[in-house]
């Protein structure tokens, strides 16, 4: 964390017995703080909600395995109503 923001490295974990072949967490943000970047992700907003798809390479998840992403917030506000699914 730093005085204007943050950044935070997110982990996406397959416990299902099938591989997974992409993947899409949602959150959302209180006003006054936005995402300014991300990486290992393709992201959208919709109004406070803010979406990560996987990217070409880091979609597919083996059974136990995890694959990573990551945004650089300004603000202070942290994430809210999370979710994580298959896509």
């Amino acid at each position: 964390a730093w005085g204007s923001g943050y950044g935070m490295d997110v982990f996406v974990k397959n416990d299902c017995a099938t591989a997974v072949s992409g993947w899409k967490v949602e959150f959302t943000l209180p006003s006054g703080t936005n995402v300014s970047s991300n990486w290992s992700s393709n992201k959208t907003q919709s109004g406070r909600r803010f979406s990560f798809t996987n990217v070409s390479w880091n979609g597919a998840i083996a059974p136990g395995q995890e694959k990573g992403f990551g945004f650089n917030a300004a603000g202070s506000g942290l994430p809210a109503d999370l979710t994580a699914a298959r896509q």
